[in-house]
């Protein structure tokens, strides 16, 4: 095993960073994801209740491994879309490791179990979205009883990559955290098969108590301690809103005119406050004057 100590850190400093690592004598690679403060900012200024809460960590950690294994300059979301009290919650991550997200639902949502927070006949999707090129989405039901199965189906529907994903949650300590084992390209699947159920059989034995508290090289080194592993440099993980005042502007600006005239009659001044951050971005009459002018632009054009 190189790189790595086998005595824990007191403090771990790995949260809130992404630890890749290689198999030197397997077709495999890992990762281990571990959030703090980037998902206390997810959840910051909602009253969210603890089942979304839950979901929404969970979700977090996912699609920070998920980007993590494609290489690409964009975008990813992931989405859950469900048919009863939960009516969507969401995800972003990019190529650098920035995340955001959102849940919308009815009051008085509950659950314990995946089933009982999306509800009958909920999805999921996993959209790509490329700086250059064309975007595509993967669908997949969420009839799996956790978020980690339904990712590996993903993994296993649309790309036909063996993936095994492990993800926890501490929503009272306000950590999540998790780990992905996936194949690599092999001219030897028996080889594969045998190196990836022996990968997956160690891992199995991975303990919330072990991603939430340890340092990622620790989590790696108790699980993989007898084989020869590479690991690679932290890559660091925050949360950053993608709001900004010149979005709202462009926002405002296809509203009908005549409601803008409103405000600009009425109050004279408009604020407007992003759902996925909370922030607030006020427009004085001046500045919607100048919105009016493009509003009424834009009519000109539609027509």
């Amino acid at each position: 095993m190189d790189n790595l100590n086998n005595e824990p850190n007191a403090t771990p400093e790995s949260f809130d960073s992404i630890q890749r690592f290689i198999f030197n004598d397997y077709a495999i690679r890992g990762e281990v994801v571990q959030l703090q403060k980037s998902y206390a900012a997810l959840i910051e200024g909602h009253n969210y209740p603890d089942c979304i809460k839950t979901l929404l960590a969970k979700m977090q950690t996912a699609i920070c491994l998920i980007t993590s294994t494609l290489k690409l300059q964009g975008s990813i979301m992931l989405q859950i879309r469900g048919q009863g009290a939960l009516h969507y919650a969401y995800v972003n991550s990019n190529h650098l490791n920035e995340t955001r997200g959102l849940a919308s639902f009815e009051e008085g949502l509950s659950g314990t179990t995946l089933k009982e927070i999306v509800g009958e006949n909920a999805i999921m999707s996993v959209t790509v979205i490329p700086d250059e090129g064309q975007q595509y989405q993967g669908i997949i039901a969420l009839d799996k009883p956790t978020i980690a199965e339904c990712i590996e189906e993903y993994y296993h529907q649309s790309m036909q990559i063996d993936t095994k994903i492990y993800i926890f949650a501490d929503i009272e300590k306000a950590v999540a955290g998790g780990m992905l084992l996936q194949v690599l390209p092999s001219d030897n699947h028996k080889k594969q098969a045998e190196d990836f159920n022996h990968c997956t059989t160690l891992a199995d034995t991975l303990t919330a108590a072990e991603v939430l508290t340890l340092d990622s090289q620790d989590v790696i080194y108790r699980l993989f301690n007898q084989d020869s592993v590479n690991i690679f440099p932290n890559e660091p993980i925050c949360f950053k809103c993608m709001c900004s005042r010149e979005h709202f502007h462009e926002m405002l600006s296809h509203l009908n005119p005549n409601e803008i005239s409103e405000i600009i009659s009425g109050p004279g001044s408009a604020e407007i406050e992003c759902h996925c951050c909370g922030k607030k971005y006020t427009y004085n009459q001046e500045e919607l004057l100048e919105i009016l002018r493009e509003a009424k632009s834009h009519t000109q054009e539609n027509n």
